[in-house]
C-alpha cells in the first residue's frame, strides 16, 4: 500500500529559544513521506539563523510578516503539497519520533478518515511531562461545550483536500471555527489512542484565557446562533469561574 505523504508545519516569530527542538522532532520522525515547512513572522532575533542550521532537513523555509499565528498558518497551508497535513507549533514537539509512522506507517491506523487525531502530554518550562490528556470525541456538542479542551490542534492531522483556510477575525480559537465548518461539511473523523505531541502550556490561548473565553462564544452564536449559545452558557461560564476561584486560592471546581 502507498504511504501517504504527510505535510508538517511550523509557525514561529522570535522563537530562538525553542525552535530547534521542534525542528529536530520532526527530522528525526522514522516515517520517511514527510514535507516540512517552516513559516517565520519576520523575526528580530536569532530565529532565522537557527532553522537555517537545519536547511537541508526543511523542504520549504519562508521568512516575511504576517497578520499573526492563523495568517502564517494559512501561508503554510497554501504551499502544502501532502494529502495530509499538521500545525506542529514552535516550542511543541512529537510526542516520540514514531509518532507519525504509527498513524500512516504500515502498521497504523485506518488512514481513510479526512481527520484524525490523538490525545496530548502537557509539558512544563523544561520539557518535562506533567499530564497525559486524552482527546475526547470530536462531535458537533462536545466542541461547543469544551471548545479547544475537546482536542489540541496540534494533535490533529486533516486531509488537505477538504482543509480551509482560518477565519482571520478570530485570533485565538480560528482552529475551533475550522473544525466547525469541517464537521458541518460531514467530514469523517477517527480517535486515535495514540499520543501525538508534547505540548508547552502558557500558549496564546492560555495568556489571554479570558479573550479566548469570549472569542468562543462569539464562534458559538456565529455558527450555531443565540439559542445554542443560551443552552450551553454553562459550559462558557465554567471554565472562568474556575480560573478565577483558583487564583483566590478558594475551593477548586471540578474540571469539566
Amino acid at each position: 500500500m502507498e504511504q501517504k505523504k504527510v505535510s508538517v508545519v511550523t509557525v514561529v516569530k522570535d522563537g530562538g529559544d525553542c525552535i530547534e527542538k521542534t525542528i529536530q522532532s520532526v527530522v528525526s520522525q522514522t516515517y520517511r513521506h514527510i514535507e516540512y515547512i517552516v513559516i517565520d513572522g519576520h523575526s528580530r532575533d536569532d530565529t532565522r539563523t537557527k532553522i537555517l542550521h537545519y536547511k537541508n532537513d526543511i523542504d520549504t523555509f519562508v521568512s516575511s510578516p504576517d497578520r499573526g499565528i492563523y495568517d502564517a498558518m494559512n501561508n503554510g497551508l497554501k504551499l502544502a503539497s501532502g494529502e495530509y497535513i499538521i500545525f506542529l507549533n514552535c516550542g511543541d514537539v512529537f510526542y516520540s519520533s514514531q509518532t507519525i509512522d504509527s498513524i500512516f506507517g504500515r502498521n497504523g491506523h485506518n488512514r481513510s478518515a479526512d481527520i484524525i487525531y490523538g490525545g496530548i502530554a502537557l509539558t512544563d518550562r523544561f520539557g518535562k511531562i506533567v499530564k497525559h490528556v486524552s482527546a475526547l470525541p470530536m462531535t458537533m456538542e462536545n466542541l461547543i461545550k469544551y471548545g479547544s479542551r475537546t482536542v489540541c490542534h496540534q494533535a490533529i492531522f486533516i486531509r488537505k483536500s477538504i482543509t480551509i483556510p482560518f477565519d482571520l477575525r478570530y485570533t485565538l480559537l480560528a482552529d475551533l471555527n475550522l473544525y466547525f465548518d469541517l464537521l458541518k461539511k460531514r467530514c469523517t473523523t477517527l480517535k486515535t489512542d495514540q499520543f501525538i505531541v508534547c505540548y508547552k502550556t502558557g500558549g496564546a490561548s492560555s495568556k489571554f484565557f479570558i479573550i479566548g473565553n469570549l472569542e468562543r462564544i462569539w464562534i458559538v452564536f456565529r455558527q450555531f446562533g443565540f439559542k445554542k449559545l443560551i443552552f450551553n452558557m454553562v459550559y462558557f461560564a465554567m471554565p472562568i469561574l474556575y480560573r478565577l476561584y483558583s487564583k483566590l486560592n478558594l475551593h477548586r471546581f471540578p474540571r469539566i
